[in-house]
């Protein structure tokens, strides 16, 4: 299907972008139930949950510290300072025991990312997720040595939806901002290419809120879309 526009202030206009960033979860993985396994086995800590699939899903976007705070305030139990740093190290074990049990590629991920390398186009996956765990997710689908950078949300700039990770990442492509697509599934991913200058391509059907929403480039059910759309782009000015 082909992208819609919306009407955002950055845009790509007709041309190809000169480098993609692309998120992690829920836009070329699905992780929820790896995720959510690991959330309950940490609220079982406390005799908490367990939470749904569904639920869990809601959560994620904003790193493992995020979700694991709101998992525990879904549960009632909101933590303190103390109590959240132990949960976090806690999640950060469990989930390494399971990261690709039930994990797997979300529709058109593979195709997506083909066709970038076909046209030339560098790309970078900009994750909240911790960097050694995306890495390793990516690897275990084979589609590590397509990225040329990886960004972690402990590679060390503020995570998104700040812009910080997103234009730490365009320097080391060396490609200007407004000259990069970010694709993401998420209201943490638009805003911060809203807030770096970086056009954006919303993925999905499910735009979850958390707080106010930024407004996307362009919109694609699914990535199963994304090589035609580039194909229609022709060459960035």
């Amino acid at each position: 299907m082909a992208a819609e526009a919306s009407p955002p202030s950055n845009m790509i206009g007709n041309g190809m972008p000169k480098a993609v960033l692309f998120d992690l979860d829920g836009t070329l993985v699905d992780s929820a139930a790896d995720l959510a396994c690991s959330i309950n086995e940490v609220l079982a800590i406390r005799s908490l949950g367990p939470l749904s699939i569904l639920s869990v899903r809601d959560m994620i976007g904003h790193g493992i510290r995020a979700l694991v705070e709101r998992a525990h305030h879904a549960c009632g139990v909101p933590l303190s300072t103390e109590e959240l740093d132990e949960a976090t190290t806690s999640m950060h074990a469990a989930y390494a025991n399971q990261l690709v049990h039930r994990t797997s590629l979300m529709p058109g991920a593979a195709t997506a990312i083909d066709a970038a390398k076909c046209f030339g186009i560098p790309m970078a996956l900009v994750t909240n997720k911790p960097q050694q765990f995306a890495r390793e997710i990516l690897n275990h689908f084979g589609l590590l040595s397509r990225f040329e950078v990886v960004i972690g949300g402990d590679t060390g700039p503020p995570r998104k939806p700040e812009p910080d990770m997103l234009l730490l990442a365009t320097r080391q492509l060396g490609v200007v901002p407004d000259a990069c697509l970010m694709v993401g599934d998420g209201q943490a991913d638009i805003a911060a290419a809203c807030s770096a200058g970086m056009p954006s391509l919303l993925v999905g059907s499910n735009y979850v809120k958390w707080g106010s929403l930024a407004v996307p480039s362009y919109r694609m059910n699914s990535l199963d879309g994304f090589p035609v759309w580039l194909r229609e782009r022709g060459t960035f000015p």
